[in-house]
């Protein structure tokens, strides 16, 4: 494959990181559908995530306006970041991840329980974790609650969804917003499961309407067996 179709790169910047101008890049948006450059952005992507090491991280990131017309770029870029490098962009990543960890831990598996019935415990177990009120002298959870991070919540066309599975609507595991014009979207992965261009498409609607067009998205998959290395 293409690496400069693909959107791979690997050139870094403070709280983030920049790519050359020609990696990944498409004519600008067109209707609602994605292109196949974005598409193989995003395989490309889901390729990467099943090779993650402790310290090289895939990273999905594209523009918030990439889907619409006045789009300053509809690039789809897939980097590789260690532990700094992302936490760097993406400050709550270590909180994140260790809040991920702590789930887990508090959800053990059941026997015979299947892996769509464990990955749904496990992730309300996360929600609770992340929006909880309650800390308790907990420094973990009071971290959470410090990066104002949102867990489990169900977007549509800029706004939060009247309920959950309202229909056109995305529920993404975990968003934060750490004020560096990134967008970091965390999605916790317990079995296989790859980032579609629609849900890409979705996720970078929701967030234009709400942080803005010019916002970049930084979207990570992370994998419990990654996380305990």
């Amino acid at each position: 494959m293409d690496a400069r179709r693909a959107g791979r790169c690997s050139g870094r910047r403070a709280g983030g990181f920049a790519c050359p101008s020609h990696a990944g890049r498409f004519p600008g948006r067109v209707g609602r559908r994605t292109t196949a450059a974005f598409a193989a952005g995003v395989s490309l992507y889901n390729l990467e995530t099943s090779r993650n090491e402790p310290d090289r991280i895939a990273a999905l990131s594209f523009r918030a306006d990439a889907f619409q017309p006045t789009g300053v770029s509809s690039a789809a870029h897939v980097a590789y970041l260690n532990r700094d490098e992302l936490r760097a962009a993406c400050p709550a990543y270590p909180t994140v991840a260790a809040l991920a960890l702590r789930a887990e831990q508090e959800t053990p598996r059941r026997e015979g329980e299947s892996a769509a019935a464990y990955g749904t415990r496990l992730h309300t177990r996360m929600e609770h974790l992340i929006n909880t009120t309650v800390t308790h002298n907990d420094p973990l959870l009071a971290r959470a609650r410090a990066y104002s991070l949102t867990s489990e919540r169900s977007y549509i066309g800029g706004r939060e969804a009247y309920y959950r599975g309202e229909p056109g609507s995305i529920r993404v595991d975990v968003f934060h917003d750490p004020k560096n014009g990134n967008i970091c979207v965390f999605d916790l992965k317990t079995g296989r499961w790859d980032m579609t261009p629609e849900r890409a498409q979705r996720i970078a609607n929701h967030i234009a309407g709400t942080y803005g067009p010019d916002k970049r998205i930084l979207l990570t998959s992370m994998r419990l067996g990654d996380l305990r290395e």
